[in-house]
C-alpha cells in the first residue's frame, strides 16, 4: 500500500529525460544549496530586501497555484493539507517548519524554521548580512495565503539565525505592534 507521501511525490516530482520534473510540466533544477544561497544573496544585495521579497512572494504563488491545480487541494481539508505541506516542504529542502499559532480566523499566525540548508549556508557565507531569510519569508507568506486563506499575509521576521537565534521565527499579526527580536 502506497502512504500518502509517496502518492504526493509521485504526482509532485518526477523524471523526464534524465531531468527532474515539478507538478508534470516545470522543469525542476536542484540547485545545491550553497549556489542557491549566493544568488538569492546577490539579488538581495543589487535590489534589495523590498525586491527580493518581492521575488520570493511571486515564485511561492506561482508554485501554489500549481499545487492547488495539480494536487486538487481545492478539496482537501484543512489537516490534509497542512500536513502534506509542511512534509513537502522538508522533502523539497525548504527546512522543517514548527507551526507554534495557527488562528486563521483571527489571521495569527506564528512559525519557527529550522534546517533550511539555503538559509543555513547564508548564514555561513554572509552572517549577519544575509539577506536570504527575506526571499524565503515571500514564499511561505504567499502559499500561507494562496493554499490556508491567511488573507495579504506578510510574514515580518521575529528571530533570526543569522542574529544568532536558534531558529528563523515568521509572524504574522501574533505580535502586534513588536518589533523584530534581534538575536545575539
Amino acid at each position: 500500500m502506497i502512504n500518502l507521501m509517496d502518492k504526493i511525490l509521485v504526482r509532485t516530482i518526477k523524471i523526464e529525460r534524465g531531468k527532474p520534473v515539478l507538478l508534470n510540466k516545470v522543469d525542476f533544477v536542484m540547485f545545491p544549496a550553497r549556489s542557491m544561497a549566493k544568488i538569492v544573496q546577490k539579488i538581495g544585495e543589487d535590489f534589495g530586501d523590498e525586491y527580493l521579497y518581492q521575488l520570493g512572494y511571486d515564485a511561492g504563488t506561482i508554485v501554489s497555484d500549481e499545487f492547488i491545480e495539480k494536487l486538487n487541494w481545492v478539496t482537501a481539508t484543512f489537516a490534509k493539507k497542512m500536513s502534506s505541506m509542511l512534509r513537502m516542504f522538508e522533502i523539497m529542502g525548504f527546512g522543517k517548519m514548527q507551526i507554534k499559532v495557527w488562528n486563521a480566523s483571527e489571521d495569527k499566525v506564528l512559525i519557527n524554521l529550522t534546517n533550511h540548508p539555503v538559509i543555513n549556508y547564508g548564514v555561513k557565507l554572509f552572517g549577519k548580512k544575509e539577506k536570504i531569510c527575506t526571499f524565503y519569508r515571500g514564499i511561505f507568506s504567499a502559499h500561507t495565503y494562496k493554499e490556508f486563506g491567511i488573507e495579504k499575509c506578510h510574514f515580518i521576521e521575529t528571530q533570526c539565525i543569522s542574529k544568532g537565534a536558534p531558529f528563523c521565527e515568521w509572524s504574522y499579526n501574533y505580535f502586534k505592534d513588536k518589533k523584530e527580536i534581534k538575536g545575539k
